[in-house]
Order: C-alpha cells, then sequence, then structure tokens
C-alpha cells in the first residue's frame, strides 16, 4: 500500500513538474494582403509545401473577412477546402473577428448581433463543412464600441454597457458551441494600464474615454465572473517597432509597452488566464509589391525576420513568459507564403522563430496553466 502511494505521488509531481515547465504553444496567421505571391489557396491547396510547420505549430489563425467576404484587401477562403487542409495538417482553428459597432443596431444588442452574424456567416459553414473552431480572438471589441472612441460624443459604450454587450456575445456564441475558447486582443500601445503606469499619449483610448486598462480588464472580468463565463485567454497586439520605443502614432512620445505587457501579464497570472502575445513588424518598404525592386523585396522580408526574432529575444529578456506564441502578420509581408525551405517566405520565417522560442522557452516555467 505504501509503495503504491509513493509510486502515485511521483507520478503526479512528474504530471506537474511536465506541466510547469511546458513549452508555449505555438499558433499563426499568414499574411492576408492579396499579392499573388500570398494567395492563400497556393499554400491551403499544397500543405506538402509547408510540413515542418504544421508538425511545430498547433493553431491555425484565420481573419473573419476572409471567411464572410473577399474585400479588396483580402483573398477568400473556400471554406471546404480550407477545412480538407486544417485536417490534413492537424491543425486547429482560431478566428480574428473585428466586426463591431454595427450603426444599424441598437447599442445592447450589438453582441447579440455581433455573435449571430459569426455564427451564421462564419462558425455554422464550417461546422457544416466537418470541421470545428478552438478559439474566436476578439480584436477591437472595447476601442470600436465604446464611448470616446467616435465621431460623435452621444455614440458609443460606457464601461457598464461595453461590459453586458460583450458578455452578450460570448453567451450567444457559447450557447451553441460551448467549447470554442473565446478571448481577447488587447491593444497596450493603445491603453495607459493605470494612472501610475502610463503607456500611451494624449490621444490614445485612455484620452478618449476616461478609461484605463486596468479599469476596463477588472469591469469585464467581474462582470463574467458574477455570470460564471469563462474568458479563454488574453492576446496582446504591439508590433515590434511600437514595443521597442522606435514608433509611436504621434511620434512625440515614446510608448512603454513592455512595462503595460508586464502588467497583463501579471494580472493574467493571478486569474489563471493563458497569455498569448502577437509576434509581427511593420514593413521596411512601405509600397505596393509591385512598386518594390528585388533588392526591396529581400530587404523588406529579411527585415521582418530579423525584426521578428530580437523581439522574441527581449520579450524573454523582459520577462515575458506566455502560454502561447501567435506568429501573425497582418501586412504585405512577407511578401510571399511557401515554400517553407525557401529563405524569406512568411513559413520560412515562422519556422525560424519557433526554433528560437523552443531554444529560448523550453527549460522555462509557463506562466499558468494552458
Amino acid at each position: 500500500m505504501r509503495k503504491c502511494l509513493v509510486f502515485n505521488l511521483a507520478i503526479v509531481c512528474l504530471f506537474f513538474c511536465c506541466e510547469s515547465f511546458a513549452k508555449p504553444r505555438i499558433g499563426f496567421g499568414p499574411p492576408t494582403i492579396p499579392f499573388e505571391e500570398s494567395d492563400p489557396s497556393e499554400f491551403v491547396n499544397h500543405p506538402e509545401l509547408w510540413p515542418n510547420l504544421a508538425k511545430n505549430s498547433e493553431l491555425y489563425l484565420a481573419l473573419d473577412g476572409q471567411l464572410i467576404s473577399a474585400g479588396n484587401w483580402l483573398k477568400r477562403l473556400d471554406v471546404k477546402k480550407f477545412v480538407e487542409m486544417l485536417k490534413t495538417q492537424n491543425l486547429k482553428l482560431g478566428i480574428e473577428y473585428s466586426l463591431w459597432g454595427d450603426k444599424e443596431c441598437e447599442k445592447m444588442e450589438q453582441g447579440i448581433y455581433s455573435a449571430n452574424r459569426m455564427i451564421y456567416h462564419i462558425l455554422d459553414r464550417i461546422y457544416a463543412e466537418g470541421g470545428s473552431v478552438y478559439s474566436l480572438h476578439l480584436d477591437g471589441a472595447d476601442a470600436r464600441m465604446m464611448k470616446g472612441q467616435h465621431r460623435f460624443p452621444e455614440q458609443g459604450l460606457t464601461l457598464e454597457e461595453y461590459t453586458e454587450v460583450i458578455l452578450s456575445f460570448f453567451q450567444t456564441v457559447h450557447k451553441k458551441y460551448p467549447d470554442i475558447k473565446i478571448g481577447f486582443i488587447v491593444d497596450p500601445k493603445g491603453w495607459d494600464y493605470d494612472k501610475d503606469s502610463p503607456c500611451f499619449f494624449n490621444i490614445g483610448s485612455t484620452a478618449k474615454t476616461g478609461i484605463y486598462l486596468d479599469d476596463l480588464l477588472n469591469a469585464v472580468y467581474k462582470k463574467f465572473q458574477e455570470h460564471n463565463e469563462p474568458i479563454g485567454f488574453i492576446s496582446l497586439d504591439c508590433p515590434y517597432p511600437y514595443y521597442k520605443y522606435e514608433r509611436s502614432y504621434d511620434h512625440k512620445q515614446d510608448v512603454d509597452c513592455p512595462n503595460a505587457i508586464r502588467r497583463v501579464q501579471e494580472w493574467c497570472k493571478e486569474r489563471n488566464l493563458p497569455l498569448m502575445p502577437i509576434i509581427n513588424t511593420e514593413p521596411k518598404h512601405h509600397k505596393a509589391l509591385e512598386e518594390l525592386t528585388p533588392e526591396q523585396i529581400f530587404e523588406t522580408n529579411q527585415r521582418y525576420l530579423d525584426d521578428c526574432l530580437k523581439y522574441i529575444r527581449e520579450l524573454h529578456a523582459d520577462g515575458i513568459n506566455p502560454e502561447w506564441f501567435l506568429l501573425e502578420s497582418w501586412y504585405a509581408v512577407p511578401t510571399k507564403n511557401v515554400p517553407e525551405n525557401e529563405q524569406g517566405t512568411f513559413f520560412h520565417t515562422t519556422n525560424e522563430c519557433i526554433k528560437l522560442i523552443n531554444e529560448l522557452y523550453g527549460d522555462k516555467p509557463a506562466s499558468t496553466a494552458p
């Protein structure tokens, strides 16, 4: 009996040890700009061009617009072929959703309206093809709906109204698809964390709304706790130039994003919520692809790789220790997606980032359990 007890305790200790030292999980989202070289059908139809990335990651992130309509800046994904590709590559699906604040909706209906639109136009279609969705990444819900962020003062929601609206979105989606993890994309360059830890500048979200990021997070968390509604994760939107003080929107004041991100990480750790920074950077040359010379294309693709690797190293040095890394480009770079064995493609760059993440974080404890 005693031997059995000792053995069981050893197994439990080993389990928690393995969990505590787990490597960060990896998600990725390829560029969506409609260049011929980044046409998603190329890699959707040819999974043989990126077997290593599929093996070393677990989540593919698509944008809502790729599944709802083919806009001027997006190339539409064929849902059936897309679901088949995910199964072939054994990847979970995440969807970034940003369709908030529809003018035709009354204030308190926006959450339910947006959720039903997401369900009808995207989720139902994916599940009808035999697919499933692991996570929804809510982008800009706060900034796009809250009072102070709109042209006219009477538009927008108060903080209390916003918590009601966003709660209704979660509840509506989870009523039909209870297993989907829904999380927030937080913009640490857009809000002061609190009155003692300013992050941005005087035309940012805090100045417009009068609300600090700390207030926003706490109000949402409190509302969700009252209704027993889970938050799946917190993601961080902060491209490398903003993280490193090299750029701010008004070019007048530095942005102390490392401090804000550490504060968000602490907030997540206290609530056992996974943290998911988005790794990307702005292009070296802000031109259309057809306007770039071959040398400029090489430079901008190489800069993207170099910056992403620097970003990961600096997050590690700054004590940012997330459960997930999301390697996502919403820019026009890299200018080509596949094959993964070609220097400068997005899939090659992503593989290089994964190698560095495993090197730096492979023996480091995660800040919370995934």
